[in-house]
């Protein structure tokens, strides 16, 4: 789950904000740091003035909060159903997995549904290597 800090680092970065200008005079240079790393909180008085410098609305950044963990359980979910599947030897579901995670990132742009399609195809690639090897020690 992603904190506030991380998600106030994600909009100050899409929106090209220099952290000194979020932070001033709420934090220093430190503290922001942890705090966008997801390392320390802070209280909802500097919250909401971070929310203000960012252009934002409160309900706006509920939102974003909201949504952005959404996804990381999403993501938390297709990871679980890889690691069974790999574990198992179930090919088409690593197959299956890999179609869901290439559609959800051509859906949102998350680099990590992206990296989840990588390693469910490199999955079914050693998978399917170790069956082939099998069948030919067979014979």
């Amino acid at each position: 789950m992603m904190s506030s800090g991380e998600i106030v680092k994600q909009i100050r970065l899409s929106k090209g904000l220099k952290a000194k200008y979020v932070y001033k005079d709420l934090m220093t240079q430190s503290t922001s740091s942890r705090y966008e790393r997801g390392k320390e909180e802070i209280k909802i008085a500097k919250l909401l003035v971070i929310i203000a410098r960012l252009n934002l609305d409160f309900s706006e950044f509920i939102y974003l909060f909201k949504a952005e963990n959404e996804e990381f359980k999403l993501f938390e979910k297709y990871h679980q159903r890889l690691l069974k599947a790999f574990k198992k030897g179930e090919i088409m579901e690593l197959e299956l997995i890999n179609q869901n995670a290439i559609n959800l990132y051509q859906f949102n742009h998350l680099a990590c549904f992206n990296h989840l399609a990588q390693l469910a195809s490199c999955m079914t690639k050693k998978i399917s290597k170790k069956q082939k090897d099998f069948t030919v020690e067979k014979r």
